[in-house]
Formats: structure tokens, C-alpha cells, sequence
């Protein structure tokens, strides 16, 4: 009877330590989709960007929303200055869960997705309201799933803003380009646009932009004033012309197999996050842009604003541009977006 009682016991005490385990398991995969309190989901947020830019002040808007918004479920941690590798790596690593979540420009999203290069097109968009107007409906809410099928989920659109042209001479019509080195983006539709006006495209990896200026790598190169500002390409180029010539946008991604992960309910923390975050951010590098524009005249380089006669020159000059990516970017989107454009300007 006592080897009886003994083994009895001994299996009571079995039994409720794997009570004990199962409890401590399950509050531990609650922690993991973010259904425990005491566990959030920590999550990485990539940008090749340097901290104190509009961007990333942008980013750290939607850390503060998420974590807000999910009543602290989820934790963002941002890494910037390309501390996680450039916009091609940190997209691939979104692909394959190497990274969670990231901005990357509609230029880089365009390797994946075509319908991204669109938002490249020189001279489609004539101004910021247009383009938010577009991108905020429902034109830009069908070029961000096209992504879903790439491993990708988009969000939201941000932006560095109007590109403009910067050089060593003062660059008045497209002639003046004849034979000069223009640093761009490693984007087709970008390098094209150049060749379009007789230039000579070369893509150099955005950190390095200042030092191939330095060095005569290159003659110019084109960037919102904001990143012109901040990487001081003014140090190095003694003109800066206003031409607004194309925008540089970005996309608010996630890794999708993360995403899908993810409870419904943190999905759209997520998603309203980065379009409330987007607002901030776009007001921003308005804001921004002024101060950066004096900062740039102070230094001592030329700023001349082309008239509409001359940017109409431009403008003429990169529409066969138009013409070679309709079927690449979608010509249905694309007629789409002229004449939502031409609706919108009504």
C-alpha cells in the first residue's frame, strides 16, 4: 500500500508541473502575437536615412503611434543612417524576415513592382496636393498591393519632396546638359530620363553621392532640397535650380509573412500608424524645406527658379520617357493618373 501511495504521489507531481509548463507556453506564445501585455512584439524599422532628417522624424512619429495604438503591444526599434544596409539589402531582408518593417524609395520598390516607377515619371505631377490626392485614394492604395505578391506589404506613402538639379554650372535649359555626369538613383526610368536630355546618367549609392561631387566623379546630381540640405551636397556644387523636375516618394513596407502573422487588430495599428505618420511627415519636410532652402543660399551657392517657359523645354524634352514606360508601368495606370491630374485641376 505504501509503494501504492508513493507511485500515486509521484504521478500527481508529474502531472501538475505540465500544468505548469502548458500554462507557461501559452503565456509565452501570447507574448509572441502580441496578446500578453507583459511581452510585447519588438520590431526593427530600417532607413538608409541619417537621423534629424524629415523622414526619420517621420519614422520616429510612427513609433510613437504604434506604440500608442496598441496600448504598448508593440515595441519599434529604428535603426537609421543605413545602420541595417542600404534600401536594395533592407528589402531584400523585409523579403525574407531578416527585417521587419522599412521605408524605401518608389525608385527601389520599382525593381519589384513596375507600377512603382510611375511615381518617377518626369513632370507628371504639378504639384504636392496633386500627388497626395493620388496616392492617399484609391490609385495609390492598388500600386501598394502589388506588392503582396512579392513577400512585400505596403503601407502608406511618404516623400522627400519635388527632385531638383544641382551643378557645377548653371543649368538653364536642357542643352546645358549636353555631355555632363549626372549622379542618379540606380533606377531605369531615372537614368533614361537623363539620357533623354543628352546627359550622362551614373548611379553612386546615396551615402557616397558627396564625395564622387567632391571628387568630379560626377558634374551634378538630383535630390529634394531636404537631402541637399542635410548631406551638404551644397558644400560641393556652386548652383542649385529649382526644376521640380520629378518626386521622390516612399513607401512605408512591412515583410508580409511578419505581417500576416500578425493579429488583425495590429495589422491596422500598423497601417493607420503609417498613413497617420505619413501626414506628420510630409508637413514636415515642408516645413523643413524653407529653412533648408535659406541655408542653402547663405552658403554661398546659386539658386535660380527656371520659368515655365523653360521648364516647358524640360518638360518636352523627357516625354518620349512617357511614351517608353507606359507599357512597363501599366498604361491603363498611367492614363489613369493623367487624368485624375487633369481632374483634380479643375
Amino acid at each position: 500500500m505504501r509503494k501504492v501511495f508513493t507511485t500515486l504521489m509521484l504521478v500527481f507531481i508529474i502531472a501538475l508541473a505540465g500544468c505548469g509548463n502548458t500554462s507557461s507556453t501559452e503565456e509565452k506564445n501570447n507574448g509572441s502575437t502580441g496578446n500578453s501585455e507583459s511581452e510585447p512584439i519588438v520590431f526593427r524599422f530600417a532607413t538608409e536615412l541619417k537621423d534629424g532628417t524629415p523622414q526619420v522624424k517621420g519614422v520616429n512619429k510612427f513609433k510613437e503611434l504604434v506604440e500608442e495604438k496598441s496600448n504598448g503591444q508593440m515595441e519599434v526599434e529604428i535603426y537609421h543612417s543605413g545602420q541595417l544596409g542600404s534600401e536594395k539589402e533592407v528589402m531584400q531582408m523585409l523579403q525574407t524576415g531578416g527585417v521587419e518593417s522599412g521605408l524605401i524609395t518608389t525608385a527601389v520598390l520599382g525593381n519589384l513592382a513596375p507600377e512603382f516607377q510611375v511615381v518617377d515619371l518626369p513632370f507628371l505631377f504639378p504639384n504636392r496636393e496633386t500627388i497626395y490626392h493620388i496616392l492617399d485614394g484609391e490609385i495609390g492604395n492598388d500600386i501598394l498591393t502589388t506588392l503582396d505578391d512579392k513577400g512585400l506589404k505596403g503601407a502608406a506613402f511618404f516623400e522627400s519632396g519635388f527632385k531638383q538639379l544641382t551643378a557645377n554650372k548653371e543649368i538653364q535649359s536642357p542643352s546645358d546638359l549636353n555631355g555632363l555626369k549626372i549622379r542618379t538613383m540606380e533606377s531605369p526610368i531615372v537614368m533614361d530620363t537623363y539620357k533623354a536630355l543628352n546627359a550622362t546618367p551614373v548611379p553612386i549609392a546615396f551615402p557616397e553621392v558627396y564625395n564622387a561631387l567632391q571628387q568630379g566623379v560626377v558634374d551634378g546630381q538630383e535630390n529634394p532640397i531636404a537631402s541637399i540640405a542635410t548631406m551638404k551636397f551644397y558644400e560641393v556644387q556652386k548652383n542649385l535650380m529649382i526644376t521640380n523636375q520629378s518626386y521622390l516618394g516612399y513607401g512605408v513596407i512591412f515583410g508580409k509573412t511578419w505581417f500576416d502573422g500578425l493579429s488583425s487588430e495590429l495589422q491596422e495599428v500598423l497601417v493607420a500608424s503609417a498613413k497617420e505618420a505619413a501626414d506628420f511627415e510630409r508637413e514636415t519636410v515642408k516645413t523643413d524645406e524653407a529653412a533648408y532652402l535659406e541655408e542653402i543660399k547663405s552658403s554661398g551657392t546659386t539658386v535660380t527658379e527656371l520659368s515655365p517657359e523653360k521648364l516647358k523645354a524640360f518638360e518636352k524634352g523627357t516625354a518620349s520617357v512617357h511614351e517608353d514606360y507606359a507599357e512597363i508601368v501599366g498604361s491603363d495606370l498611367l492614363s489613369s493618373i493623367k487624368e485624375a491630374v487633369s481632374e483634380f485641376q479643375k
